[in-house]
């Protein structure tokens, strides 16, 4: 079994077209799933929305009372799972649904985790980002891998199948509850040695991003700085 975990916070606008692709795609796709996702504190009609779905596909809702960030409710997500797999995405599907089929392919028996990147030779950008916001994340790219020395291309596109062990693993020991979770994700993963796998992904930027510009790249640069920290304190020793 495939868990495919999705936080959301405030979605009303596009949930609804979201989850009917996913829906769409897994009655075509052969290996058993389940959907979980993640309410990260919404107060919109989002908790509505996903109710109406439960009562009409095979649907699990986990809903954290106040807003904790995406590493957050990831974290609660994974722990809620049973799969064998486990991929999160993002609700606005920057990366269609259905490259669940070749990154399942791709996790070979020396493979543990599966991530997206837009950098790599094979993928295809259909809709960029503004240009600020491009550069910005090209910067922490290189800002994270000089601070952490993970020697990967993409940290943040949100698109990564797990291992159910490596999984489990990592997110027991992850402190980072927002943006730059994704680097802390990735820096166990290094830690622990577990395999990582790069693949090429079709990608276009979705409005309605939560991501605040510049305030998130200065928390982010002092996210890594704490994430080097925890390190060296030990908060990671199993």
């Amino acid at each position: 079994m495939i868990s495919i975990v999705i936080p959301v916070f405030n979605e009303e606008n596009r949930i609804k077209k979201s989850l009917d692709e996913i829906f769409a795609f897994l009655k075509t796709f052969k290996e058993e799933t389940e959907l979980i996702i993640v309410d990260d504190g919404s107060w919109d009609s989002t908790p509505k929305i996903l109710e109406e779905y439960e009562k009409k596909y095979n649907l699990k809702i986990s809903t954290l009372k106040n807003n904790q960030g995406k590493g957050a409710a990831i974290r609660n997500g994974i722990n809620a799972s049973s799969g064998e797999k486990i991929l999160f995405t993002d609700i606005d599907l920057s990366v269609p649904i259905v490259f669940l089929q070749p990154f399942s392919e791709a996790m070979s028996s020396d493979t543990d985790i599966v991530i997206g990147s837009r950098e790599h030779p094979d993928s295809q950008i259909e809709i960029k980002q503004f240009w600020l916001r491009e550069a910005a994340g090209y910067s922490f790219t290189v800002l994270t891998n000089a601070i952490l020395q993970v020697g990967t291309s993409d940290f943040t596109c949100g698109f990564k199948l797990f291992r159910r062990e490596a999984a489990r693993k990592i997110f027991a020991k992850q402190l980072i509850n927002r943006w730059t979770f994704d680097a802390e994700t990735l820096f166990l993963a290094k830690k622990y040695e577990f395999t990582v796998k790069e693949e090429p992904v079709i990608w276009k930027h979705g409005e309605g991003s939560k991501v605040r510009f510049p305030q998130d790249l200065f928390e982010s640069f002092f996210a890594l700085l704490k994430i080097r920290i925890n390190d060296w304190m030990g908060k990671y020793e199993y």
